[in-house]
């Protein structure tokens, strides 16, 4: 738990800007339309949360074949598993209509994690049904933040909208992550794309670098205006300042990232030439 923070505090991990909300969204639900959030109940939900994460983070670092600790932890998934689950049975009897959601929003994060490991090539729809379902346990807490305020009707709309940010973050993570991905032998929509599309005798590291770092921002940036119109309904101010600091922070990193991987090119450009020039005859 400490060490996926930088600061060595768990907390740090889960509260940065770019970890995607899942802390924060049904927070965001409990207070729509004025609604004053029980502090209580929020707090439950909160802790579930985090044992759910755990959980599913063991168990993807397993499945991806780069686990360092995980084979020895892996007995903890019992205690996530259960504090994960049994914080509900606080608010919601056997028979509740929450517990359906529970197991179709469990269910489909659990079978994303081990069909994600087969994949041998991801398009835009395998993508989209199985890297972004590794998120689709965040439609848990959302659940049952609709039903504990009576509020059921809510629940499509936001459901909706964490469905549509999953997949845009995890393309965010996905894009930024390549590179240790591709160190780690681990597919994804990024990797398969820059297969597909690189020159005959091109490295992957060579095309995202020459064009496939602008081609997932530009998929990144396509993405927004869905975000933004789902997000309306909901009519959340801090939702709609969180979208504004993600679109401001993408364009930062894009700043940054984009100004080094210009700098590579031409480096490479540059070696290139002199390569060719010394290969001639004399």
């Amino acid at each position: 738990m400490k060490s996926l923070s930088a600061t060595g505090d768990a907390p740090d991990y889960f509260m940065q800007p770019r970890m995607f909300p899942m802390l924060l969204l049904p927070w965001w639900m409990a207070e729509s339309g004025g609604r004053k959030p029980n502090s209580g109940f929020q707090s439950d939900v909160v802790y579930s949360t985090l044992n759910g994460y755990y959980h599913i983070r063991l168990l993807d670092n397993l499945m991806d074949g780069h686990g360092s600790v995980e084979i020895s932890l892996l007995p903890a998934a019992a205690f996530f598993h259960s504090e994960f689950l049994m914080t509900y049975q606080k608010y919601f009897d056997a028979n509740h209509p929450f517990w359906p959601v529970f197991r179709s929003a469990w269910f489909s994060s659990s079978e994303a994690i081990a069909s994600e490991a087969g994949v041998v090539c991801f398009d835009e729809d395998a993508f989209r049904q199985i890297s972004a379902q590794k998120l689709s346990a965040a439609r848990i807490p959302l659940a049952a933040t609709s039903y504990f305020y009576r509020d059921a009707e809510s629940m499509k709309p936001w459901l909706q909208f964490m469905a549509a940010l999953a997949g845009w973050s995890q393309m965010l993570d996905d894009l930024f992550d390549w590179h240790r991905d591709l160190h780690d032998k681990k597919n994804s929509y990024v990797l398969s794309h820059a297969r597909q599309h690189k020159r005959e005798g091109e490295t992957v590291e060579a095309w995202m670098a020459r064009t496939g770092f602008n081609w997932g921002m530009s998929v990144l940036r396509g993405w927004l205006p869905e975000l933004r119109r789902l997000a309306q309904p909901l009519a959340n101010a801090a939702l709609n300042r969180y979208l504004d600091l993600r679109e401001k922070m993408l364009e930062e990193d894009n700043a940054t990232l984009g100004a080094g991987l210009k700098t590579l090119v031409k480096i490479s450009a540059v070696l290139s030439i002199e390569k060719n020039y010394s290969a001639r005859p004399n």
